[in-house]
């Protein structure tokens, strides 16, 4: 398994809330779409424009999160399965106390974390990509024989 950028503090319990009768249907705008590229000099502009463009192409309405406190049944503990843990080092979305948290209580022993340097949140678009790319492959290559 790999977790990219996955900030769930397993201790936080998210409160169980009851959906909208109708979807908000918002409409997505290009703060939205850029809104994880948070490190100036972890993009180039042409990947932001692009990226941009992109979504506002194909996600026109922005998601509607709902149903979060399914994360709750998320034990860290019972994970069994090998597990790479890896985020940026700027990601404010997966900070390093709660990364902590997860990687010491996965219940493999098969297990590494990764940090990537000046990444933030959208590594795998960002100037990181080629290192995260290397780093899951590594993580699943490194059995063979």
């Amino acid at each position: 398994m790999v977790l990219l950028g996955f900030g769930f503090d397993p201790d936080d319990q998210i409160a169980v809330s009851s959906p909208p009768a109708r979807p908000a249907r918002s409409r997505n705008v290009a703060d939205n779409a850029a809104s994880d590229f948070l490190t100036r000099d972890a993009y180039t502009g042409a990947t932001l424009t692009a990226f941009v463009q992109e979504a506002l192409r194909t996600d026109p309405v922005l998601v509607d999160w709902r149903d979060e406190h399914q994360f709750n049944a998320f034990k860290p503990a019972q994970l069994q399965a090998p597990v790479l843990l890896i985020h940026g080092d700027r990601d404010p979305q997966a900070p390093l106390v709660v990364e902590t948290k997860l990687f010491t209580r996965f219940g493999t022993g098969d297990r590494a974390w990764v940090i990537l340097p000046g990444a933030d949140h959208a590594a795998h678009l960002e100037k990181s990509q080629g290192e995260l790319v290397r780093t899951i492959v590594w993580f699943i290559r490194r059995h063979e024989v």
